[in-house]
């Protein structure tokens, strides 16, 4: 029986003994698999930056680049820290073997070995590959999800920070612009005309302590504005100039917040 037959899994065998690399690719192929054949270092990194393997098989001792300088390479191109590397030798050293899977090999073994061996540890590289990639996919969507909280998070600042602007500084505004109006209607003389020009002036000096108050605002200290709609609070300033405006005589005109609709 041929188990785990996927023609759309690839494996990369890299080997400069025609031999081994012949069996090596038949056993793979039976079981299923796509062999793409490398009789070298260099035409295997060829092979892999062009067609990217989900499993590759590299022996260690070739000429012109080993196994474990190839692996390092294959680390390094796009993608290649995604696909798992055997090391195929019959070097059977402990220092082989530790050098070896510390430059990036995932598993390492040695010749002569046993073909369903071979097969098992093929299947266990490639279940590591499916979870990489499950992995890296899942990364790239919680990246997204978080760069749209963001994005709304920042949206509700600004949407909290334009409604305290409006809310707070649109006070002080309309009682200077109605006090304008009044002084344009009085002489210098009348009293009213005293009242509204003190009440300008703790109108402007309420703007002054706004605009000091934005600077040291705190984000998540917000109030109710109308509805479910809450803006950032920008301190208590609001209520003294309103208690100097009132004692001058003069109560500033207050907008209404905007109704449901938003008008």
């Amino acid at each position: 029986m041929i188990a785990n037959r996927s023609s759309d899994h690839t494996v990369l065998v890299a080997d400069d003994d025609p031999d081994i690399l012949n069996i090596v690719s038949n056993i793979l192929e039976v079981d299923g698999y796509l062999v793409m054949r490398a009789r070298d270092g260099l035409e295997a990194s060829r092979i892999f930056a062009n067609t990217l393997p989900d499993v590759a098989m590299l022996d260690l001792s070739m000429p012109g680049m080993g196994g474990q300088e190839l692996c390092r390479l294959l680390r390094a191109m796009p993608g290649g820290e995604l696909v798992p590397v055997m090391i195929l030798t019959a070097r059977d050293g402990i220092e082989d073997k530790v050098s070896a899977l510390g430059d990036g090999a995932d598993d390492y073994v040695t010749k002569p070995f046993n073909p369903s061996e071979l097969l098992a540890r093929v299947r266990a590289l490639l279940r590591i590959r499916l979870l990489n990639l499950s992995l890296t996919e899942k990364n790239v969507e919680l990246l997204r999800v978080q760069k749209k909280l963001v994005e709304q998070e920042r949206i509700a600042a600004v949407n909290q920070l334009a409604g305290a602007v409006a809310h707070n500084m649109g006070q002080p505004l309309s009682a200077i612009m109605l006090n304008l109006h009044l002084l344009k209607q009085l002489s210098s003389s009348d009293e009213k005309y005293t009242k509204a020009l003190a009440a300008i002036h703790c109108d402007a000096k309420r703007l002054v302590e706004l605009l000091e108050e934005m600077k040291r605002v705190d984000a998540l200290s917000t109030s109710e504005y109308f509805g479910s709609t809450a803006i950032l609070s920008l301190g208590t300033g609001e209520t003294a100039s309103l208690q100097e405006n009132t004692a001058a005589g003069q109560v500033p005109f207050a907008p209404s917040p905007p109704d449901s609709k938003g008008k």
